[in-house]
Formats: C-alpha cells, sequence, structure tokens
C-alpha cells in the first residue's frame, strides 16, 4: 500500500487531499474541482470514508472522533444521535466541533446505507465544507 494512506480500519482511510490532487496516490479519487480543497472527509466510490491529513493537529481529532464515538454506535443510535444534533444546529453552542461531530455521524450513515443497500458505495459525497 501507498506510504502515503494510513488505513485506520476496513473501511476508513487517512490520506492528504493534496496528494490526491496532485496524483501521488491513485488508489482513490476525489473530485478536481475546488470543492476537493474545501472538504474534510470524502465517502469514496467502494464505500469507504477518507479523512484529510493536510492538517495534522484536525486529523488526528477528526481519526480519534470517528473511531471512539462514531464507529461504535450501532444504527439506531447513529439515526437517533444525528436527530438530537440537527435540532442542537440553532442553539447558540453549536459551534464548529459540534458540526464536525455531526458531519462525521451524517458520513458514516450514508456509508452504512450505500454498503447496505448496494453491497458498496455508488457515489461520492463532498460532506463537510471548509469555512
Amino acid at each position: 500500500m501507498n506510504p502515503n494512506i494510513e488505513q485506520i480500519n476496513k473501511y476508513l482511510y487517512g490520506v492528504s487531499f493534496s496528494y490526491i490532487k496532485m496524483g501521488w496516490v491513485k488508489e482513490f479519487t476525489i473530485n478536481n474541482e475546488k470543492t476537493c480543497l474545501n472538504t474534510f472527509i470524502e465517502l469514496t466510490t467502494d464505500g469507504c470514508l477518507l479523512l484529510d491529513k493536510d492538517d495534522p493537529k484536525l486529523y488526528k481529532i477528526m481519526k480519534q472522533m470517528i473511531v471512539e464515538k462514531v464507529v461504535p454506535m450501532s444504527d439506531i443510535d447513529l439515526h437517533e444521535t444525528i436527530i438530537y444534533r440537527e435540532f442542537q444546529r440553532n442553539k447558540p453552542e453549536h459551534d464548529f466541533w459540534a458540526e464536525l461531530y455531526l458531519l462525521m455521524l451524517k458520513a458514516e450513515q450514508k456509508r452504512r446505507i450505500e454498503i447496505k443497500t448496494n453491497g458498496k458505495a455508488v457515489k461520492k459525497w463532498h460532506l463537510f465544507k471548509r469555512q
């Protein structure tokens, strides 16, 4: 495997999106539009989530958050947490980190749905835009 790719689990990888754009990482593809530099997390066509390693501090936090809090959730808990977090969006305490957590929950939910319905994902989503 490419040394620029970190496999976290079967469906979760860490990779610098800038390396993908430059063609140094060919195992995954993302759109060459400007949006590829505005995302932190991508869902690939084969049902894998990619976390962007371009910001090492943010990557470490995202990796810990998704591995410890999101992946272990059951489908029901995941769905209920998304509903609760959507409701909390209008509160003043909803900040960047709350939004990041919500969108990681949604990314994992979309990945699970695609895997269950198609056996693998067939679409790519830009899940979190940088501000």
